[in-house]
C-alpha cells in the first residue's frame, strides 16, 4: 500500500502538502482498485453469460438443474466485488473527513465548490448506479436456476439448494450497503469536527505591532495577526515562530503567552481554538511572504477595525489589556 510514498519526508513537510502528497497517493490506489473491480465485473458478465447460454442450449443433454451454477458463481463474484468496493469506501471516506478538510483550508480551495470526495458523497454523483446494475445481473442469473430447481422439486436437493439462494441473496443486498454503517462508526472515531489548534501572534518592535492584509480566502483583503495551524507534533510556540518567519521573513522569539480562543476558520466551517502570543523581532527581512498582501505596523491607539476573523477583537483586547498592565 501507498508504494514508493516517502514517509521519511513527513516531518519535513508543511501539513497542507503533507496532506496532498497522501492524497495523491491513496487516488492511485483508489484507481487501482477501481480497475481490478472493473475486470471483475467484467469477468462475471463473461462467465455467467456464457454458463447460462451453453447450459441452455444442451439442456437435452445435461439436467436442469445445472443452471444453479450461474447463479452462485453471479453470488460469489459479487461478494468478491463487494470487497473491493468496500476499501475503495474507506479510502474515499478517509480522503473526505481527513484530507479534504484541510486542502480546502491550507490551500483556501472556494467553498462553493465540491472537492472530490465531498462531490462522490453525494447522491447526485452517482456512483450506486453501476452495484445496482451487478445486482440486477446477479438476480437474472439465479432466477433460471430458481426455476429449474421447481422442474421437478425435490425436497432433498431442490429445498437446500432454494434456501442457499435466499440467505446468500440476502447477504448480498446486505453487503452492497455496509460501507454505510462503516462510515457512521469510523466518524466517530476521527472526530473531523474537532477543533483545529491555531497560533496567532502579536510581533512587537519599537512600540508598535505588525499585522498582515490577506492575500487569499478566507476573509481576502482584511486585516490579520500573524500566525496560522500548528503542525503535528509541532510546540505552539514553536509554530509562532515558524508562521511569523512564513508570513513576513522575520525571526522572532515569543515573549509571553495571553490565552486560547475558539473560533470557526471563515466559511470552511472547521473549528479552531486560536493560542496568542506576543514576541519581539530578533532578526529578518520584512516582506510579505506565503498568503500575505501586505504588511503594516500600528500603534496601540491606531490597530485595524476590519479584522479577519471573530476571536481576534478578543485578542486585541487581551494584548491591549497585558500592555497596560506592563506600563503600571
Amino acid at each position: 500500500m501507498l508504494a514508493g510514498f516517502d514517509w521519511g519526508s513527513v516531518m519535513c513537510q508543511k501539513l497542507g502538502d503533507f496532506a496532498w502528497n497522501l492524497f495523491a497517493e491513496l487516488r492511485k490506489e483508489l484507481v487501482s482498485l477501481q480497475t481490478i473491480r472493473s475486470q471483475v465485473t467484467g469477468f462475471k458478465i463473461t462467465f455467467v453469460g456464457t454458463s447460462i447460454a451453453l447450459i441452455a442450449a444442451n439442456l437435452d443433454k445435461v439436467p436442469p438443474t445445472l443452471l444453479v451454477v450461474p447463479g452462485f458463481a453471479a453470488i460469489f463474484f459479487d461478494f468478491l466485488m463487494h470487497s473491493y468496493s468496500y476499501s475503495i469506501k474507506r479510502t474515499g471516506f478517509y480522503c473526505r473527513t481527513q484530507l479534504e478538510p484541510i486542502l480546502r483550508a491550507e490551500y483556501a480551495f472556494p467553498v462553493e465548490h465540491r472537492l472530490w470526495e465531498e462531490f462522490m458523497a453525494t447522491p447526485e454523483s452517482g456512483k450506486n448506479v453501476p452495484f445496482w446494475g451487478a445486482l440486477g445481473l446477479t438476480i437474472l442469473a439465479v432466477s433460471p436456476g430458481i426455476v429449474a430447481l421447481f422442474q421437478p422439486f425435490t425436497w432433498w436437493l431442490s429445498l437446500p439448494l432454494l434456501t442457499l439462494f435466499l440467505v446468500l441473496l440476502i447477504c448480498d443486498i446486505r453487503t452492497l450497503y455496509w460501507p454505510k454503517p462503516f462510515a457512521a462508526t469510523i466518524s466517530g472515531l476521527f472526530a473531523p469536527d474537532l477543533a483545529r489548534p491555531c497560533v496567532a501572534v502579536f510581533v512587537e518592535k519599537d512600540g508598535k505591532v505588525l499585522f498582515a492584509k490577506r492575500a487569499i480566502e478566507p476573509a481576502k483583503g482584511k486585516w490579520d495577526i500573524p500566525g496560522g495551524f500548528v503542525e503535528p507534533r509541532e510546540w505552539a510556540e514553536s509554530a509562532a515562530a515558524r508562521e511569523v518567519l512564513e508570513e513576513t521573513g522575520l525571526n522572532v522569539r515569543v515573549t509571553r503567552y495571553l490565552g486560547s480562543l475558539p473560533d470557526v476558520y471563515g466559511r470552511t466551517g472547521i473549528p479552531t481554538l486560536n493560542f496568542c502570543f506576543v514576541a519581539e523581532v530578533e532578526g529578518g527581512e520584512l516582506e510579505p511572504q506565503s498568503d500575505v498582501a501586505s504588511l503594516s505596523w500600528f500603534g496601540p491607539d491606531e490597530f485595524p477595525e476590519d479584522m479577519a476573523f471573530a476571536h481576534q477583537r478578543t485578542a486585541l483586547r487581551w494584548y491591549m489589556e497585558s500592555i497596560g498592565r506592563m506600563a503600571r
